[in-house]
């Protein structure tokens, strides 16, 4: 029973990871009178230090989860977490608040050995039972997270800054948790069952004479993790199905990343009396509808969505709707409308993100699921940081506003949607013409159906 264990292990310390009260009222916590900072500072000068850090830690982490075999990385998670909440009691000075954006993006790419552990020390006949076990864990975390800090802000129990008090407990309490977990022998790069190298080695020789010889792949741990890493990546990268749903991973992680990192500011301009500030019970509900629709979605996908025209009609209508979520989250006149915005977003991303995640993994070994994702969120962020660079800093000189900007991301989305209507319509034609053509092979030959005995 010790997959039941490390099921256990994992679900309460993802539980307690997610149980973050202070973010959904982060934004106002950032600003005067708890903070020297002023919106346009957080928008222009702070909250891009996220993106920029995530693009350069995504892959940093990624090469030392598997050289460090997954634990120290879960611990890491855990501290960075702690980190981030002892930054935001104790920190009060500009550079204090870039600082923090630094230790919460480790903090979110850590989360990568979170579900690596799972592949790498549970056995495959489990992996369904505690994938399910651990997102459920995740879940019901986020629900809670949000039900909790609205019920505390709204009562008065606590304000905007004692809720980093309760973050700072979870998370501390998480990372004792991860402690507990037991340690991974082998992982798939660095630390790889010998049998399986060995296999791959044999199986690629040709291509190992031309850089390495035996004596160096065997004992150079290094070089034959890169080499697996590589043949890994250009297996999956020369399927034409993966390359293009990886499109839309990576393009519609990155503007949902980009609307989620921003949204509060939106509000905070459109309405920030604190009557009007429900923020955390809009998180919990936003996390039940969106794992409820992707639920629907895993369902559909099996029992409806089963042809290339159905996905990419469903991925386009989906698309375009997340996009119009994001302008009406914008654009509403008051905050209520606006919340109904951001559920809606919520929702259709929730949607789309777990077809296109399917859509991956089915064409996918079950031990490059971490690479291949790990590769698709490092293309997300470089496409986050361009469109950092572009329409948040002043680097072009756009100068524009919160309500721009969003507007510029639900018009990215957009562009998202119509490429696959594109390619909804290149492939009907195919289709059509594949038809057409079988029809004329039949016409011509009337007897190519005749059975000859």
């Amino acid at each position: 029973m010790e997959w039941y264990h490390i099921s256990l292990l994992l679900c309460f310390f993802g539980f307690l990871k997610e149980i973050r009260p202070s973010e959904p009222f982060v934004s106002d916590y950032m600003q005067e009178p708890y903070r020297n900072v002023t919106s346009e500072e957080l928008n222009r000068y702070i909250y891009p230090i996220a993106t920029y850090s995530n693009l350069v830690l995504s892959i940093v982490v990624l090469f030392f989860t598997d050289w460090l075999r997954y634990k120290p990385m879960i611990i890491l998670t855990g501290l960075a977490g702690t980190v981030t909440s002892g930054l935001l009691i104790w920190t009060k000075s500009f550079h204090g608040a870039q600082l923090i954006e630094v230790f919460y993006s480790l903090y979110s790419t850590c989360e990568v050995a979170y579900f690596a552990y799972i592949y790498a020390k549970v056995s495959k006949e489990y992996f369904l039972s505690v994938s399910s076990h651990t997102r459920a864990a995740l879940l019901i975390g986020r629900f809670t997270s949000g039900l909790s800090s609205q019920l505390l802000f709204h009562f008065q129990l606590m304000d905007v800054h004692s809720l980093n008090y309760f973050t700072l407990a979870t998370q501390i309490a998480a990372t004792s948790i991860a402690v507990f977990l037991p340690r991974v022998k082998e992982s798939i790069y660095f630390y790889r069952n010998k049998s399986l190298t060995d296999g791959i080695i044999q199986e690629s020789s040709s291509n190992l004479q031309c850089n390495l010889n035996d004596k160096q792949v065997k004992y150079d741990k290094c070089r034959l993790a890169i080499f697996l890493m590589w043949k890994q990546l250009k297996c999956a990268f020369s399927n034409r199905q993966v390359v293009l749903w990886s499109i839309w991973y990576a393009c519609g992680m990155c503007a949902s990343v980009q609307f989620l990192s921003y949204v509060q500011l939106v509000w905070i301009q459109i309405d920030n009396r604190p009557e009007s500030m429900w923020n955390g019970a809009v998180e919990a509900v936003a996390t039940l509808l969106s794992a409820g629709i992707a639920l629907l979605a895993s369902r559909l996908h099996t029992s409806y969505l089963n042809t290339k025209l159905k996905i990419y009609l469903a991925l386009c209508a989906m698309s375009l709707c997340a996009s119009a979520s994001i302008f009406v989250t914008a654009n509403a006149p008051n905050r209520f409308l606006s919340y109904g915005g951001y559920m809606m977003f919520y929702m259709f991303y929730s949607f789309t993100i777990t077809i296109s995640s399917a859509e991956i993994a089915k064409q996918l070994p079950e031990d490059s699921y971490g690479l291949i994702f790990g590769v698709n969120t490092f293309f997300a962020y470089c496409l986050q940081s361009i469109l950092t660079a572009v329409v948040v800093s002043d680097s072009f000189s756009l100068q524009l506003n919160i309500i721009q900007q969003m507007n510029v991301y639900g018009g990215f989305l957009s562009l998202v949607g119509i490429l696959y209507f594109l390619l909804m319509v290149i492939s009907g034609i195919k289709s059509m013409k594949s038809t057409n053509t079988i029809k004329t092979d039949l016409n011509s030959n009337p007897h190519a159906n005749d059975i000859t005995i």
